[in-house]
């Protein structure tokens, strides 16, 4: 793990992605935790916020209806950077992170619904919630009111991944985008009853990979593999 992030804390986004948070918050994100060239990494992490809040108003005032002005990836890159190194990331900074974060609609689910969306979605939402009890998001739904939306699709989530299937099991893509979601709930979130299912689904994620593990491949059919 301490490779991987000394690895890429010595990568640097492409022009193209310099600011979408997708793409290049992992650079950042690895150059804050260790403590190296944090003045480019705090730079471009806030314009990536300022980009892609710029991005969603000018999708929307084009059209106010658009379901393509925000992207739960960013979303999930941007939180997920905050607690990893949110003791490093200037107060604007993480107001920004906030202010992107109240774009999204918390209320019910709305449009496309496969696993990797709703855990990055949600779970982005929920922890955003308990750290910022201000925000209020694009229907106006307040801190409590996200937790409590956000917190009731969660768990029916981590059940069905545990009960029942998981509906990306084996993905090469989506496992890993899962996994990282499902694991910041675990690490971050302050609400036991989530934290403590986090770390049980988590388990669970891990199980569905160990046993498809042959000799240092994993071999399982994924339901999702591109």
């Amino acid at each position: 793990a301490s490779a991987l992030v000394r690895y890429v804390a010595k990568q640097r986004p492409d022009r193209n992605n310099e600011t979408y948070p997708k793409a290049s918050a992992p650079a950042y994100a690895a150059r804050l935790i260790l403590g190296v060239d944090t003045e480019y990494a705090l730079q471009k992490l806030d314009a990536s916020v300022s980009s892609r809040i710029s991005r969603a108003q000018s999708v929307w005032k084009a059209d106010p209806k658009s379901s393509h002005a925000l992207d739960p990836f960013d979303k999930v890159a941007l939180v997920n950077t905050y607690f990893l190194a949110k003791d490093k990331i200037p107060k604007a900074t993480a107001a920004k992170i906030r202010d992107y974060c109240a774009l999204y609609e918390h209320k019910v689910w709305k449009g496309y619904g496969a696993m990797n969306y709703r855990l990055m979605m949600d779970g982005a939402g929920f922890l955003a919630a308990e750290e910022w009890p201000e925000i209020r998001d694009r229907e106006g739904l307040d801190a409590a009111g996200i937790r409590a939306a956000t917190k009731q699709r969660l768990l029916g989530y981590f059940d069905g991944i545990c009960r029942q299937n998981y509906s990306e099991y084996g993905s090469p893509i989506y496992a890993a985008v899962n996994l990282s979601a499902t694991r910041m709930l675990a690490e971050y979130a302050r609400d036991e009853d989530i934290r403590k299912r986090a770390e049980f689904t988590l388990d669970a994620m891990m199980i569905d990979i160990a046993c498809t593990w042959n000799q240092g491949l994993n071999a399982g059919p994924a339901a999702r593999a591109k």
